[in-house]
């Protein structure tokens, strides 16, 4: 799943579970012997080619597993949802943790969504900080916070993700 590898051509249960690619080679640097079943195509899913491209599904991956690391809220946060407007195909939530809260928007269309407002039950900061983002998701216009609420606009490419610090 990491690198994007694809299943095996056996059924059932078996073709998930196919040797790891480590490198491009016959056998995928997986062994010198022969494995248990066929490797599948790996020429660019395997671990060593996907190592060296930063914008690779395995460093996407990894970049998502160091947020997570850092960020309490992300491992043991609260999850509350966020009311979103503008669209149905954006989700969007906080996860809080103490004094840690983050927000997490994710469009989860193939399509661009423009102008999605989110409005949060409480006083946050005018520009959240970025934690994350793998697809140029923009704040469009960060409205001033009042008292008890904050309204964010956001631009969101297709498949877009982006974690905000609040």
């Amino acid at each position: 799943e990491e690198i994007g590898l694809m299943q095996g051509k056996q059924k059932g249960d078996e073709a998930k579970r196919t040797p790891m690619p480590w490198d491009a080679t016959a056998k995928g640097g997986f062994t010198t012997d022969v494995a248990w079943t066929t490797m599948v195509p790996h020429k660019k899913a395997n671990v060593k080619t996907q190592s060296a491209d930063a914008k690779s599904l395995l460093s996407l991956y990894r970049r998502l597993i160091r947020l997570r690391t850092k960020e309490a809220s992300l491992r043991r946060g609260e999850l509350k949802p966020v009311d979103v407007k503008g669209s149905h195909a954006v989700l969007a939530f906080t996860r809080t943790v103490g004094k840690d809260r983050t927000l997490v928007v994710i469009n989860l269309n193939d399509e661009t969504q423009d102008k999605v407002q989110l409005s949060l039950p409480f006083k946050a900061p005018k520009v959240p900080r970025l934690l994350f983002e793998d697809k140029a998701a923009t704040m469009a216009s960060p409205k001033s916070t009042s008292g008890k609420t904050s309204t964010y606009t956001f631009n969101l490419p297709a498949y877009a993700v982006a974690v905000y610090r609040l």
